[in-house]
């Protein structure tokens, strides 16, 4: 690497000092304070690195929050390469590679960029983190087409979901998903987080009709705005369903049912959700399954010039995906085996309203996941035995190998259903 060119941290990172971020009073007895993190935390063993634009938290060790550190101010690797040097107490060529090949995954990531490229992305994360200049919204009573505005429901940065009812009609029913582009970006970074918003919304196209599908009913675009309209459900999220009502084993066999046939149906027509979890499962007012939030969404053979989403709730990703480092949460790209997990996981929570796998950090988490076999019990919370092959069937589905698995959820929905009738 070019040893005069400098570099330097991020305008989108900073490294906050653990008291800055967790403020707790001394002597005050939590749960919290006992977490091997935060002790480790307060005791200087972990640093902490702020993603300022998401407002997240990652876990550094001591080296790399000192070689973060370095860059600071702007300097070059030379520079860090000789101060590395003398605080290891060793020549600068025993530690150059290291550092070298370091730093290159922190340009990869954006952690640390070229000076030249930092002034230019601080103009942009001062555009996007700008707190005086709120997000452009749409308020109550705009009218949309024939729609019209009824209630603000969430403003994010980067999609806005509003209620909306017909003119004609009483009663709300639909669900506007809008986002909004600062009218000053280039044209061609505007297309791309057009096509990125609008891909959402041709795969739910492709998915067809379904009835534990929330459906599409239209999408536009406009030079600095697009929006989907969407069937609004009345209903609250699988999550709190489960943690607000008694619910009977038989009930639960239902929702697991329809869980597993929703997914298959999606993955027949070669896409993968790409985020299951409790949150994106919609229990509506007749206690049916009805799945949303198709945003991180592909096709499960993508083409070419497919942009593709990454991601998944931390709790829910299986352990063939998860990085214990702390800059790579995610090992590889979602499949159908690991759906397969996801499934699964979400069968467990339905069944015995708690998670198979915990952790106050993303570390503790991550290292759960990938080594600890969850506890099947044979009863849920209400005393209720649970059938031996649906135990038996979620223990394969939740094989930390993801070729010991059931392969697709159609095979999970095969194997519940014959379990089920026999």
């Amino acid at each position: 690497m070019d040893t005069i060119q400098q570099y330097i941290l991020s305008p989108f990172y900073e490294l906050p000092s653990f008291e800055e971020v967790y403020n707790i009073e001394e002597g005050e007895e939590t749960s919290f304070h006992a977490s091997p993190d935060y002790i480790k935390l307060r005791d200087k063993e972990l640093y902490l690195l702020k993603e300022l634009s998401r407002d997240k938290l990652f876990f550094i060790n001591p080296t790399t929050f000192f070689f973060l550190n370095a860059f600071l101010e702007a300097t070059t690797l030379e520079t860090v390469i000789l101060k590395f040097a003398k605080e290891a107490n060793c020549t600068p060529n025993e530690i150059a590679e290291y550092l070298e090949n370091f730093l290159r995954q922190m340009l990869r990531r954006d952690i640390v960029v070229m000076k030249e490229r930092h002034e230019v992305l601080d103009e942009t994360a001062q555009m996007i983190m700008q707190e005086e200049e709120p997000i452009p919204n749409f308020s109550i009573g705009t009218n949309i087409g024939e729609y019209i505005v009824e209630q603000v429901l969430s403003i994010r940065e980067k999609s806005q979901l509003y209620l909306m009812k017909k003119e004609q009609d009483a009663d709300p029913e639909y669900v506007l998903k809008a986002t909004f582009l600062h009218p000053d970006m280039p044209e061609e970074v505007k297309q791309k987080i057009k096509l990125d918003f609008k891909k959402e919304f041709d795969l739910m196209k492709e998915l067809g009709a379904h009835a534990s599908i929330c459906q599409l009913i239209e999408y536009k675009e406009e030079p600095n705005a697009c929006h989907a309209i969407l069937e609004y459900i009345d209903g609250i999220s699988l999550y709190n369903f489960i943690k607000k009502n008694e619910i009977p084993l038989n009930k639960k066999l239902d929702l697991i049912s329809e869980a597993f046939a929703v997914i298959a149906h999606v993955q027949n027509r070669g896409i993968l959700h790409g985020d299951i979890h409790s949150d994106n499962f919609l229990i509506d007012k007749n206690h049916k399954v009805k799945l949303i939030d198709f945003g991180l969404s592909n096709h499960d053979e993508p083409d070419p010039d497919e942009i593709l989403r990454n991601g998944g709730k931390s709790d829910f990703i299986p352990p063939e995906r998860v990085s214990l480092n702390s800059f790579k949460f995610l090992e590889r790209r979602v499949d159908h085996a690991s759906e397969v997990f996801q499934l699964a996981v979400l069968a467990f929570y339905i069944l015995y309203e708690k998670m198979p796998f915990r952790g106050f950090s993303w570390r503790e988490l991550a290292t759960n996941i990938k080594t600890v076999d969850p506890v099947l019990e044979k009863i849920t919370p209400q005393n209720e035995a649970i059938p031996e092959g649906l135990i038996e069937m979620l223990k394969i589905a939740m094989d930390k190998s993801p070729e010991k698995r059931f392969q697709t959820a159609e095979e999970v929905l095969k194997a519940f259903s014959s379990m089920m009738v026999n």
